[in-house]
């Protein structure tokens, strides 16, 4: 910890003094400290109430804080067509599982693509061949060193750099696209609005119907037990009832009447509700009940009612449109666009998205109405009582793609495998060791007093201590109740502690092999009280 601490500092210092000759190793080494700390929430999620960062990351996961903080530093540049006046969302990651108080990915999956193929190819995002999408080119030109994922309006076709995709699932859905630093020339695939075969309008996404294809039902419908709460389930009963009064009830009537509701003045956009929620169990049950917060309880909120109205829906993060010159084509995105929106899907058009946050800060142009056109189907309506516990397909679906290549690394795509390596070797040779001082256990003259004294010990630290008043038979019988696994280790103990101490009696040498076994047994077992802390009461 000492030298860990000391290597910082001199780090922070080079950085900070006059000359600074480690300064340009500290702005690399910027990436993989937050590479890091985005692989360790896999394992240690960040707590409810902590900041965002000020440079979002857009990693593999998303905790919902209290604080949302950006700064306004410059995030993009952009190269677009000179005359294109489109308002863009620049989609960065998408996230399938809510996890209460966050988003992540299920089953997390890489796979390598060469500079120019096809990004979707043999995925479950590939496009749906009867909608119809205007090839656009970007040239896109990061402005932080933590910027490692492919910034795309829609559906990316194809980047000039090698790619590595981040998948939910084998060949499954893509959940971000990274990339390694610089500038990249990006090819994506933007709907066309209007009123043609295969355009988007509002009439023809109320018209594509319910026939969702089974990964999609799979990842994009599950709505976690605790997510909805009385406040959330009153909210979602108010928003079906919108819906059923209208003329028509199809999953785009309900996207647009959470997104209307969540707009009204009865929500109000905050960036700083700290402790707000701390009461709750869910983001979305506290977001029903407060009626505030910033993008990600808006976009999350909107979500997981479509879900429990059975549409299909994400989490989306990334950037809101910039500040664009259309004689120029130049684009200028700052931190302080960082947001979050909801794409649901609609069949034969794919992801659309749509941005529930309140005024102020959504960018959404308004769809034409469009022509009215025949129901995909006669019952396009989606089940308005679906439970949390619908049995899901298997989240694991392969590419329909021939020989289709297997699941890259279910990590997080770090740029640091030498570090990771390294601290693979790290860890297993220090549960080697442990491993070893296990087997070796005491090989000196082991006495059933002092076993007796050192199982009690490792006990009393987690709690688990005799009473004064309690035989060594008393107090291995209520262990045993709290510990059964162990019950005849502790009865060896206590049984060779009371022949010593009371009897007067010497152990012979299958005893004290017994003994010795049993306390190198014990020694493992004991470290169980430490998830038994509700068992204290049996002991008493």
């Amino acid at each position: 910890m000492f030298v860990a601490i000391a290597v910082f500092l001199a780090f922070v210092l080079t950085a900070t003094a006059h000359s600074a000759p480690l300064a340009g190793f500290w702005d690399d080494a910027k990436p993989a400290l937050v590479d890091i700390s985005q692989w360790l929430q896999r394992l240690i999620p960040a707590a409810p109430d902590s900041r965002t960062l000020g440079v979002p990351s857009f990693g593999g996961q998303v905790t919902i804080g209290g604080l949302w903080t950006t700064s306004n530093d410059p995030a993009l540049e952009i190269d677009r067509a000179a005359g294109d006046k489109r308002n863009l969302y620049w989609r960065a990651t998408t996230y399938d599982a809510f996890t209460l108080t966050g988003w992540t990915t299920t089953a997390p999956q890489t796979e390598d693509r060469p500079a120019g193929e096809d990004l979707l190819a043999g995925t479950l995002d590939a496009i749906p061949a009867s909608a119809v999408r205007a090839p656009s080119t970007f040239r896109v030109i990061p402005q932080s060193s933590l910027f490692h994922v492919v910034f795309s309006p829609t559906d990316p076709l194809s980047v000039d750099r090698d790619t590595t995709l981040h998948l939910s699932g084998a060949d499954g859905y893509v959940q971000s696209i990274e990339v390694g630093r610089g500038a990249y020339t990006l090819q994506a695939s933007i709907p066309t609005v209007a009123d043609v075969p295969g355009g988007v309008t509002q009439n023809r996404l109320r018209a594509a119907g319910t026939s969702y294809p089974p990964g999609i039902t799979a990842r994009y419908l599950a709505v976690p037990k605790g997510a909805m709460g009385p406040a959330a389930t009153q909210l979602f009963n108010d928003i079906l009832a919108t819906v059923k009064a209208g003329p028509t009830q199809t999953p785009f009537d309900i996207a647009q009447a959470i997104v209307t509701k969540l707009r009204s003045p009865q929500f109000r956009y905050e960036t700083n509700v700290l402790r707000v929620c701390d009461k709750y169990t869910s983001t979305v049950e506290c977001f029903a009940a407060e009626k505030q917060g910033f993008c990600e309880h808006y976009a999350t909120t909107m979500a997981i009612l479509l879900r429990q109205a059975g549409v299909p829906a994400r989490l989306v993060e990334g950037f809101l449109p910039g500040d664009l010159d259309p004689a120029t084509g130049k684009e200028e995105i700052r931190t302080g666009g960082a947001h979050a929106w909801v794409e649901v899907y609609f069949p034969g058009y794919g992801w659309q998205m749509f941005d529930p946050t309140g005024p102020g800060v959504s960018r959404t142009d308004t769809l034409p109405a469009g022509k009215v056109v025949p129901m995909a189907s006669a019952t396009p309506a989606p089940t308005f009582n679906r439970s949390s516990d619908d049995p899901a397909d298997d989240i694991n679906l392969r590419s329909r793609r021939p020989g289709a290549a297997g699941a890259g690394s279910t990590g997080g795509g770090s740029n640091l495998p030498g570090l990771i390596i390294v601290s693979v070797v790290l860890l297993g040779s220090v549960l080697l060791l442990a491993f070893l001082a296990w087997r070796r256990g005491p090989r000196s003259a082991t006495s059933a007093d002092a076993v007796y004294t050192s199982v009690t010990g490792i006990a009393r630290r987690f709690g688990f201590g005799p009473r004064p008043t309690q035989t060594a038979f008393e107090y291995a019988a209520a262990l045993g109740d709290v510990l059964p696994n162990v019950r005849p280790e502790l009865q060896t103990v206590a049984t060779a502690k009371v022949e010593v101490a009371y009897g007067r009696r010497e152990l012979g040498e299958d005893r004290i092999h017994a003994l010795r076994e049993s306390y190198r047994r014990l020694r493992v077992g004991l470290l169980r009280l430490a998830f038994r802390r509700g068992d204290r009461r049996r002991m008493r």
